[in-house]
């Protein structure tokens, strides 16, 4: 049983459970409208902000290191029987190259008469030797050049020569950066 006191505290709660259900349930939609509000207000201003024109920038958006773009990279190796190579390889990325070789001796060009033969292959990769044969140009040998993929390749090289045969080993690298 219930005294009169305990059971005139405990009536009103339990009764009014619903006008306390009831509040909180406009205090919660009072919360969210303000909050709606307040991203409208937001994506308003979003909006505006990105509608203004923006200045253009001059040369390319991208993170500079990224770009992948065309250069010369020079190339130097000994023969034998004193003969020595320099030259370039462009554009010196994966695909078509172009090798623009100079045979030297003593300092001196030397008129080349016969083709320049390289069989290049990656080092530590299982793939076929690449076999090219540069061809004399003036006092330079030149030829296409396909390489595969960005790394470090290396040419054997064999040239005939008044003199007999000299060879060498000529290193090519195509890196991803610029450094």
């Amino acid at each position: 049983m219930l005294n009169d006191r305990s059971d005139f505290i405990a009536a009103p709660a339990w009764r009014n459970w619903r006008r306390a259900g009831r509040r909180s349930r406009i205090a919660i939609g009072a919360i969210l409208l303000i909050a709606l509000g307040l991203a409208f207000v937001g994506l308003a201003y979003a909006v505006r902000t990105n509608a203004a024109p923006q200045q253009s920038t001059a040369g390319p958006s991208a993170n500079a290191p990224l770009i992948i773009s065309p250069r010369s990279v020079a190339l130097a190796a000994s023969l034998s029987g004193g003969l020595r190579l320099v030259g370039t390889l462009y554009p010196s990325y994966p695909g078509r190259n172009t090798l623009h070789l100079r045979i030297m001796r003593d300092g001196r060009a030397v008129v080349p008469s016969h083709p320049l033969r390289l069989a290049i292959t990656m080092p530590g990769m299982a793939m076929r030797p690449i076999l090219v044969d540069l061809l004399p140009s003036g006092r330079q040998v030149s030829g296409p050049v396909v390489l595969p993929m960005f790394g470090a390749y290396r040419a054997a090289v064999v040239f005939q020569t008044a003199r007999g045969r000299a060879t060498g080993s000529l290193f090519l690298a195509l890196n991803l950066t610029n450094m």
